[in-house]
């Protein structure tokens, strides 16, 4: 039992580890030469960044540092300490990268840059959120906003990064800046997906339980979302079984998986793309 902890925590951390090199990668090599500006803290950084003669990955470091400080008697601690492992790893790297190794831009050309940034970005936070934790930033802000309101956090997220890269345009005086970073946004919201999901940005969950009181409770209380229980009999015709349906984003899916198998290991657990969705909001 201790070993299969220990590796569920160490796939945790490396997956995050592994984002956090992707992530700044693209920030580094992609989106600072070219004056590309990202969603996010990449891209508030890329902004102070531009004013100030601080290094990326220090004012990365203290832009996040004090957000998760402030959250983290909002959301589980076990969460927040690999949110913090996960800032320290990507503003590190991103240093590492453009100081200690000296690497230049690969590309000097700002369409390709927008799309490869977009795709390293995502691939990153991908890998990160696949770990349980989050890149920080303006993730951290809609992930509190979303547990005290009725707004979804991934529509907090595309607000503040579109605000994110409105600045960027007014700062940098060029509309084509603000036209390739809605690129870069775009491509890494696909990424992002890719690597989360595959396809759907919904899905559609049902879990199979004996426990159902006890486990939707816990689901409602920690995505904050609306589900069906429904009764059933198992194929014998003699054991009492219900099932769970749910529909959650699927930047969501790690978490519940999460709290599936901590509070109910033995309950069944089936996962479907919801193409189309409509009504309560949708």
């Amino acid at each position: 039992m201790l070993n299969l902890t220990f590796l569920k925590k160490f796939q945790k951390y490396f997956s995050i580890l592994l984002g956090g090199i992707f992530l700044s990668t693209g920030v580094t090599l992609f989106l600072v030469p070219n004056h590309i500006v990202a969603g996010g803290t990449p891209g508030i950084a890329i902004l102070i960044n531009y004013f100030t003669q601080y290094s990326l990955g220090i004012i990365m470091f203290f832009i996040n540092l004090p957000m998760i400080l402030i959250s983290m008697k909002f959301i589980n601690k076990g969460y927040a300490f690999r949110t913090i492992f996960s800032i320290c790893i990507t503003s590190f790297s991103v240093d590492f990268i453009h100081l200690t190794l000296g690497l230049e831009g690969f590309v000097i050309n700002p369409i390709l840059a927008s799309i490869f940034a977009g795709i390293l970005v995502g691939f990153g936070l991908g890998f990160i959120i696949e770990g349980n934790a989050s890149a920080g930033g303006p993730s951290v802000i809609a992930k509190l906003i979303s547990q005290k309101t009725k707004f979804k956090e991934s529509k907090i997220v595309i607000l503040l990064d579109a605000l994110i890269v409105i600045l960027a345009g007014i700062v940098f005086q060029n509309i084509e800046t603000t036209l390739l970073s809605l690129v870069t946004v775009y491509v890494s919201l696909k990424s992002l997906d890719m690597i989360l999901s595959g396809r759907s940005v919904f899905k559609m969950v049902h879990i199979s339980t004996k426990n159902a009181p006890s486990l939707s409770k816990h689901i409602s209380d920690s995505l904050n979302i609306e589900g069906t229980i429904v009764s059933a009999l198992e194929l014998d015709m003699k054991t009492n079984k219900q099932i769970i349906m749910v529909v959650i984003e699927s930047s969501k899916i790690v978490e519940l998986k999460y709290l599936i198998a901590k509070y109910d290991n033995e309950s069944f657990l089936v996962i479907n793309d919801a193409s189309e969705i409509l009504g309560r909001g949708h």
